[in-house]
């Protein structure tokens, strides 16, 4: 079922001027500011139009000649006011500035605002970036990051909330020095004080969706005593007016025919605005509204955001310490608890074992690592995309590109703690093989963490629905459960695992070209038993000698085991004597590992790709 929720709404705001919208909470202020920017409107059918110098404005105008400071500050923590500037010139300004002109700007606007004094602290928040600059100043530096471009018209949505007083009037004064020079500046504001109220010129007042008062703030006064509601003396006339225009807990019904009677007799005074009368906006007025809602080149955002990414990459060094000493600690453990593995059926499995660790702690690490970092700054991304400064592919892109690094060193450091402290394979090159199968499954972790994070976009519902989908990934990665043992109607889990084909490289990498593996610890108590005599082969001394078709013999009898996978004795206990009965048993073995590389460098690109689709309609959606 729909709820109308703004009614018949219309009016004017001259070029020049200021205009309050007002009205007690769930009036529809911030939803016609919305309207008015042509923003977050996915979920809501807008019935008419806005239109700027008497010309019908879409989505591009708007975004062209207006700038929208919304209610909450939305910051990157670690920039300094004048970097979080500089990024916000490189990607709102026109393309003909050059960067000394872009910097004179940021200056001229620093020096309006006063944040002179804070432009090289950072705007803080996190432990690397400290305290930061105050709630004043951050709400003086979202103006400032507006104003850049000299907009024609400035949305204010509740620009004084969370200030004091002095820091209130002060702030509305500047936006009436700005309306002086042409702009049209329209604000959303609660409670404003009586002197804040009284810098406004004009007074918008919406009452449960209705238009109850537009025009001079002056004449407000008047209008309210024409309808026998007059403002007592000494109490402030906004606090007046909202409770008046409330519809209060227990009394609908008595609120709701008040507000209808003050709305209909305003309806009745209010005449057809007049448009010829109107002053028009000559503010830094474009000559040509781009097609395009970007005000920059793909490759300025391309460059920008890459010097932005890599800055914050580099001002959270603890979060990089944090991530490489976990990956410290866990090696450490798994190396102790897997110390020098005997070349026997029980080492066998405990190496094997290691292997799928390996890469099942490297994936969930690394995806979730991601999730809490990049579901943190979606709302930047939306905000920031929203008021046209940047293409979905060039943020992406920059943010996938700057965070390979540390996802490159996790691994490796890994590899190099562990892999001697088992004793896997000795050879040089099957440690380097070793590393580079966990490099590459890093990447798949964390491309899974940012399909995740595109697609649920806050932390707790990522955190939520991601571990579920690894659970099932790792269970039929080959080592939990044998493929061959999955039902048929799950098999496909098996082929989008990326842990299958990953355990498979590895299981080939260790155990390839085994000729003989002791079996002596499986059997030696069934042999006493049976007073059978078995000669265990001794351990090789290389892991890579010509492979051979004859594991051991049982003497009793002279049986050739040949390629079986276990030793025929009175209890037929299991034995994996070589390479061979290793990947048959684990059902893995059977295609190139071509295909391994190829399949897990195709779920990285193909989950990449799904973040990328998620973000794009969700960016799209909010438009």
């Amino acid at each position: 079922m729909s709820t109308q929720i703004i009614k018949n709404v219309s009016g004017e705001a001259p070029a020049g001027t200021t205009l309050a919208i007002m009205g007690s909470s769930g009036a529809g202020k911030t939803t016609l500011l919305n309207v008015l920017t042509a923003r977050n409107l996915s979920q809501f059918t807008v019935d008419g139009c806005v239109k700027i110098n008497d010309q019908i404005a879409d989505v591009n105008m708007i975004t062209t000649m207006s700038a929208y400071v919304q209610q909450v500050d939305l910051f990157i923590p670690t920039l300094t006011v004048r970097e979080h500037l500089v990024f916000q010139s490189l990607v709102r300004m026109d393309m003909s500035l050059t960067l000394e002109q872009r910097a004179q700007r940021i200056d001229e606007v620093m020096r309006e605002l006063s944040l002179i004094k804070c432009a090289d602290t950072s705007v803080g928040g996190t432990i690397d970036s400290g305290k930061g600059i105050s709630g004043g100043e951050l709400k003086r530096l979202s103006f400032a990051t507006e104003i850049l471009t000299n907009p024609s018209i400035m949305f204010c949505d509740e620009p004084t909330s969370g200030l004091d007083s002095f820091m209130a009037s002060n702030l509305v004064s500047y936006l009436e020095k700005m309306a002086q020079s042409g702009r049209t500046i329209i604000c959303t504001i609660h409670q404003p004080s009586s002197e804040t109220f009284n810098l406004f010129q004009r007074l918008m007042l919406l009452a449960d969706g209705r238009l109850a008062y537009l025009g001079p703030v002056k004449g407000a006064l008047d209008y309210f005593n024409q309808i026998g509601l007059p403002c007592p003396s000494n109490f402030n006339p906004a606090d007046h007016y909202i409770r008046e225009l409330a519809v209060l807990p227990g009394q609908e019904v008595t609120c709701k025919k008040k507000v209808n009677r003050i709305c209909d007799y305003f309806e009745r005074l209010n005449k057809p605005v007049d448009h010829s009368a109107v002053r028009q906006s000559t503010f830094v007025q474009p000559k040509k509204i781009p097609d395009s809602p970007y005000k920059t080149s793909i490759f300025m955002q391309y460059q920008a955001l890459t010097w932005r990414a890599a800055l914050m990459v580099s001002r959270e060094p603890m979060v990089a310490y944090v991530r490489i000493i976990q990956t410290i600690v866990i090696a450490i453990i798994i190396g102790v608890l897997f110390y020098k593995q005997d070349y026997n059926q029980i080492g066998l499995m405990n190496i094997n074992g290691g292997l799928f660790l390996y890469i099942m702690y490297l994936s969930v690490q690394n995806a979730f690592a991601v999730v809490h970092v990049f579901c943190a700054e979606i709302g930047i991304f939306m905000r920031e995309h929203s008021s046209g400064m940047y293409r979905v592919d060039a943020y992406y892109v920059t943010k996938n590109l700057a965070e390979i690094p540390i996802f490159v060193y996790i691994p490796i450091i890994s590899a190099c703690i562990q892999y001697y402290m088992i004793g896997y394979n000795p050879h040089f090159d099957t440690f380097l093989y070793f590393m580079v199968v966990g490099i590459l499954v890093s990447h798949v972790g964390v491309s899974f963490g940012y399909m995740i994070s595109c697609i649920c976009q806050k932390t707790d519902i990522a955190l939520s629905v991601g571990p579920p989908f690894i659970v099932a990934l790792q269970l039929c990665g080959g080592y939990f459960v044998n493929p061959d043992s999955i039902p048929s109607w799950l098999k496909w889990i098996i082929y989008a695992s990326w842990f299958q084909y990953a355990f498979d490289l590895l299981l080939h990498n260790q155990w390839v070209n085994l000729d003989h593996l002791d079996c002596i610890n499986i059997i030696n108590s069934t042999a006493n038993e049976n007073k059978t005599q078995l000669t265990p082969t001794p351990l090789p001394t290389t892991l890579r000698p010509t492979l051979t078709t004859s594991f051991w013999k049982n003497e009793t009898n002279g049986t050739d085991i040949g390629h079986q996978s276990h030793c025929n004795t009175q209890n037929s206990s299991m034995c994996l004597g070589t390479s061979e009965a290793i990947f048959d048993f684990y059902s893995l073995g059977t295609r190139s590992q071509y295909i391994d590389w190829g399949v897990l460098a195709f779920i990285l690109f193909f989950l990449r790709t799904m973040g990328y689709l998620a973000l794009y309609f969700r960016a799209k959606q909010s438009r």
